[in-house]
């Protein structure tokens, strides 16, 4: 049970996620992100969902993206089958694609499901875990309630919310600000 977010905005992604890391009813000691920042910061991954998987696909290799591919083709052809590879080659049990992931990349903000699928959304956000539908309606309800935002405002809405109403989503979070180009302003 958890909630990663992230929400586009011009020159960047913004990613922010709950910290508690646990596996049934057990909880680690140690509060930390659900990501892992790669390629000198222009690639990040988060995964909501079993907490091996992210431990597992830490160690994916990342090839360069070619010349002339589009983002999306280099996230469905190479980086997500890494993560994936990465997973159940590391892992001593049966593994199954038992996650949702998001990844930030080149500006943009991708959904991976757990059947390999990935997608950009046109509301230039998404959010996974058992708080990732309160946290996109929180996303939504602050594209029309007629307040002026920031987008660090409306992800921090957006946790909060998933945090007040899954008790599976603590309210300790760790954001992230992924620029591109990378070390632009945003």
């Amino acid at each position: 049970m958890t909630i990663v977010a992230a929400i586009e905005y011009p020159g960047g992604v913004l990613v922010g996620c709950d910290t508690c890391v646990s596996i049934g009813s057990e909880r680690d000691m140690e509060d930390r992100p659900k990501w892992s920042l790669r390629c000198d910061g222009a690639f990040l991954f988060a995964i909501a969902g079993d907490v091996r998987t992210i431990q597992l696909a830490d160690s994916a290799e990342f090839p360069r993206q070619p010349d002339g591919m589009t983002d999306q083709r280099y996230l469905e052809d190479i980086a997500v089958p890494a993560i994936i590879k990465a997973a159940k080659s590391r892992s001593n049990r049966s593994w199954k694609n038992n996650f949702d992931c998001l990844i930030a990349y080149h500006g943009g903000v991708y959904q991976v499901f757990t059947n390999g699928s990935v997608i950009r959304s046109g509301r230039k956000f998404a959010a996974v875990g058992s708080g990732g539908s309160l946290a996109k309606a929180a996303l939504c309800q602050s594209m029309i309630d007629g307040v002026e935002r920031t987008a660090a405002a409306r992800l921090d809405l957006a946790l909060r919310v998933a945090s007040m109403i899954d008790d599976g989503v603590n309210d300790k979070f760790i954001c992230t600000d992924i620029k591109w180009p990378v070390g632009g302003g945003g």
